[in-house]
């Protein structure tokens, strides 16, 4: 004779009259698997890669079944937390609904430190994060990193979303462990609107990151043009310099974006501020060393390795740049720390149409 499954296996494979026969006949509504999950855990894992496809989505009968039977939804999903936190992970609205109803713990997180409105947030579900606030959720609860769900849904570019944080008074300046706040993950994903909403609502750029970033430099170090103009129309500084060193214009020059440094440019930024001529040139791009050299950049200021622009383009060989730097008035017997010029460099390394 074929075995029957399992409770949990019929509640997992999404056996909905199965799991009634069985319920009814006395199956153990606590049966236990890997990691301590019962059938509700599976049942609402709805979704997982690892199981099939489960029933939470229009099959609500089996979940208030097998509540109705006493089952524990205290009991964690292992690494996802309790059974809300795979529901509304899921967006299964009715599902949460059902276990808030029957006094879910609104407090347990799972072991990323997420709590259930923050498994909602990343899943962009909005209905869901609504009825978890209104059992009691904080808008204010913070993961493991320190982020808030305002800070998931900026990040997400999940504007609808804000919107409900805002509404229930979140913190716009508030920053996780590394010191980001929702414009620097807005910033960082090039959520124009989302980062528009933030400053409509009371959000400054004025704050760095552990280590020292501004939203302006986040956008920058991922080249988001719009992000950049409506920070800078927002009073975003241009000026502040990361703790290693960068400014917004030496990070564009050495990531090699013209239009980003014609912009700092033309908004004032100094060209001796942070070393972007020697990035560029570092770099060999030639058209961001025109750029600051057509802005007053100075040849001959050296970086912490006793290098010049010049020495540094001659260094890596690159021919257009040393032509530039030297159109520009570039010092081919400018001496470095160490004493040697950067015609002694190109020869020293062979490289003889640049030493020409």
């Amino acid at each position: 004779m074929e075995e029957i499954p399992s409770l949990f296996e019929a509640a997992r494979s999404g056996d909905l009259d199965l799991v009634k026969t069985l319920t009814r006949n006395g199956a153990d509504i606590h049966e236990t698997r890997d990691r301590g999950w019962t059938p509700i855990n599976a049942a609402s894992e709805k979704g997982h890669i690892e199981v099939v496809k489960l029933l939470l989505d229009g099959h609500l009968e089996i979940v208030r079944l097998l509540l109705g039977h006493g089952v524990d939804i205290t009991v964690p999903n292992g690494e996802r937390g309790l059974p809300i936190h795979s529901a509304s992970a899921l967006g299964h609205f009715e599902v949460v609904k059902l276990l808030l109803e029957y006094a879910a713990d609104l407090s347990v997180p799972d072991e990323r430190g997420w709590l259930p409105i923050h498994a909602a947030t990343v899943g962009n579900f909005v209905d869901e994060v609504r009825i978890l606030l209104r059992f009691g959720e904080s808008v204010e609860a913070q993961t493991k990193d320190g982020d808030t769900p305002i800070n998931l849904a900026s990040h997400g570019g999940y504007i609808d979303m804000v919107k409900v944080f805002l509404e229930h008074g979140a913190k716009i300046m508030i920053q996780n462990k590394e010191g980001w706040t929702p414009v620097h993950l807005a910033a960082e994903k090039c959520h124009v609107e989302v980062v528009r909403l933030l400053f409509d609502n009371g959000a400054t750029a004025a704050l760095q990151t552990t280590d020292g970033r501004t939203p302006m430099l986040i956008a920058v170090a991922e080249s988001h043009i719009d992000v950049v103009r409506l920070l800078h129309e927002r009073g975003g500084d241009f000026t502040t310099s990361s703790h290693a060193g960068y400014t917004p214009l030496s990070m564009s020059a050495f990531d090699g974006n013209p239009e980003l440094v014609k912009l700092f440019l033309e908004w004032g930024a100094d060209p001796e501020i942070s070393h972007p001529l020697y990035m560029a040139s570092f770099n060999g791009y030639t058209e961001v060393v025109r750029l600051l050299l057509d802005h007053g950049a100075n040849t001959t200021t050296t970086y912490k390795d006793g290098c010049t622009p010049l020495c540094i383009a001659s260094s890596y060989r690159h021919t257009e740049v040393v032509k530039i730097l030297l159109e520009g008035g570039a010092d081919p017997m400018f001496k470095t720390g160490d004493g040697r010029t950067s015609l002694f460099l190109a020869a020293m390394d062979g490289y003889t149409e640049i030493a020409k």
